[in-house]
């Protein structure tokens, strides 16, 4: 009799386990950017829509890694933006995100080694400057994830990049500039 009591309180409490279990959330997408497109060593006479753009959380500061401040993150539904991400592998990682709002938005793609950098593209858009920017397939940007704190895993990316080459959508691919930043992004999709 013993026995049996003992089976049915321990069903009682694995099934009080999993209905307390089943009701968590996973934390939504997060991250945030900063970014600087500048004139470029190809020729600097025709960058015409250098700025800096940064998104970060109301309030909050932009990443900066050498400095170790990963800065505040907007989330998936807040503040007018939607954040979406997957970051997966093991030792080379593929990477993709973007950060969207009404007046910016910013977006990713490719590989990256832990510890060491890959390649990829980016994509910008800032309503304050009027222009959205790409880098284009001949020249892609490169990441870097190669020095704490920067860092890839399952799940999440703290990158900085560079790119030698970042087009203006909107004129004459004769608008060439060059361009710098970087991003963290979490939570995301493994």
């Amino acid at each position: 009799m013993k026995a049996g009591a003992c089976g049915v309180a321990a069903g009682i409490l694995a099934t009080a386990f999993v209905l307390g279990c089943s009701g968590a959330k996973e934390p939504p997408p997060d991250g945030n950017l900063q970014m600087r497109v500048f004139a470029g060593q190809e020729d600097p006479t025709v960058c015409k829509i250098a700025h800096n753009m940064q998104i970060a959380k109301k309030g909050g500061s932009p990443p900066s890694h050498e400095v170790n401040q990963p800065g505040g993150r907007v989330e998936d539904g807040s503040e007018g933006f939607s954040v979406s991400c997957s970051i997966h592998g093991k030792d080379q990682f593929s990477i993709t995100g973007s950060i969207n709002g009404s007046a910016a938005a910013f977006s990713f793609s490719g590989n990256v080694a832990k510890g060491g950098s890959g390649q990829g593209s980016i994509a910008q858009y800032s309503s304050q400057f009027q222009a959205t920017v790409a880098s284009p397939a001949d020249a892609p940007c490169t990441f870097y994830v190669d020095k704490d704190p920067l860092q890839v895993a399952p799940g999440r990316i703290w990158a900085r990049f560079e790119c030698p080459k970042i087009l203006d959508t909107s004129l004459p691919t004769t608008t060439t500039c060059a361009a710098s930043g970087e991003f963290i992004f979490e939570n995301c999709s493994e």
